[in-house]
């Protein structure tokens, strides 16, 4: 009978522990290496959130303007993962619910300072997304508009 609960505390132990993401801690990491946070909000189920993944995230430019310009914080709030963020401590579904996310993929961008600066909901191609990204890492959001730029590189094309 020992040897039988041995085996299920021990089960138990591996299987059922899980990850916690602190982005107070990633959130400092950022203010030193003067970076944005994106927090990608998905589901496993979510043919959008997967090819969002598929076709822009793993896209090798994408990935170096990521690398170089943002703390990446992924939130599948299909897993029972906890998160840690500005008093709130739960799992990651109520994470998202606490943040007003019901709609996936949504990406929130964070600057330094803790201020949610952009937010995206909804699919993005590999080009649109490459667009908010360079928008977001150059600060432009501080002097215009997301359109407004988009028509300032287009102009520049």
């Amino acid at each position: 009978m020992s040897k039988i609960l041995f085996i299920l505390f021990f089960s138990i132990s591996l299987f059922g522990s899980s990850k916690t993401t602190n982005i107070d801690l990633l959130l400092d990491k950022a203010k030193k290496e003067d970076k944005h946070l994106l927090i990608f909000f998905h589901m496993t189920y979510c043919g959008y959130c997967n090819d969002m993944i598929d076709e822009s995230f793993r896209d090798k430019e994408i990935q170096k303007i990521l690398n170089d310009k943002f703390i990446f914080v992924d939130i599948n709030v299909n897993d029972r993962d906890q998160v840690i963020y500005n008093n709130f401590k739960g799992l990651k579904y109520k994470f998202a619910q606490k943040s007003d996310v019901f709609f996936y993929p949504t990406i929130f961008f964070i600057d330094k300072n803790n201020k949610r600066v952009y937010k995206v909901k909804g699919y993005r191609s590999k080009d649109k997304f490459t667009n908010i990204l360079n928008y977001i890492s150059s600060k432009s959001y501080k002097k215009i508009d997301y359109p407004s730029y988009l028509d300032y590189i287009e102009m520049e094309k």
